[in-house]
């Protein structure tokens, strides 16, 4: 059911059947990584208050922008979810869009998101995140090259990590990379729920 009308504007299908499972009529979402609304337009589409937010200023004025066009209303929240002041308690849900958790850098900045997450639950909440698996027997990431690191360091202020995958795409004057860092489940130094502290 999540963006029908509009195919462009819809999750995946494999997120299309995480949100369908675990996220309930009603629910408030905090949506980490929200980037230009691909996957927080049809959630506000099904009625859920949505709060956006992301370290890019441009795509989240993109997002209010759309959201505006199709009549919906979005609160926007510029900063990282390892920082960000959120209100406690005020969400059901916390959304990693799709593979955003593999773009913190560092066990301590993803630790720091997690709690950070934990803490604006609602008792029962839920955290909601996907990542690129890294396998025992996959072999290590190269490191990327100085120009990869340097291109990635203007366009986004991104530090690469040992074991990040890349990948350029774009033009010479338009350039784009792409970073993930693939880890193993026990990478994700998951908070303790409160429940059982």
């Amino acid at each position: 059911a999540f963006g029908r009308d509009n195919p462009v504007e819809q999750p995946f299908t494999w997120e299309a059947d995480l949100f369908s499972r675990y996220i309930r009529p009603g629910d408030a979402i905090l949506a980490v990584g929200a980037g230009g609304g691909r996957d927080v337009l049809p959630l506000l589409a099904d009625g859920h208050p949505v709060t956006a937010l992301d370290i890019a200023p441009m795509a989240l004025q993109a997002l209010s922008q759309r959201a505006r066009e199709r009549g919906f209303t979005v609160t926007t929240v510029h900063a990282s979810i390892a920082e960000a002041a959120l209100p406690p308690a005020a969400f059901d849900v916390v959304l990693f869009s799709w593979f955003c958790f593999s773009y913190l850098q560092g066990s301590a900045e993803r630790r720091a998101a997690l709690a950070n997450s934990e803490s604006a639950l609602r008792l029962g909440g839920r955290i909601l995140l996907s990542y690129p698996y890294r396998a025992d027997s996959r072999p290590p990431a190269r490191p990327a090259p100085w120009i990869v690191r340097s291109v990635a360091r203007l366009l986004g202020g991104m530090e690469t990590e040992p074991g990040d995958d890349y990948n350029v795409t774009g033009t010479t004057l338009r350039p784009s990379v792409f970073f993930t860092h693939p880890f193993r489940p026990r990478g994700l130094h998951l908070p303790v729920p409160r429940a059982h502290r």
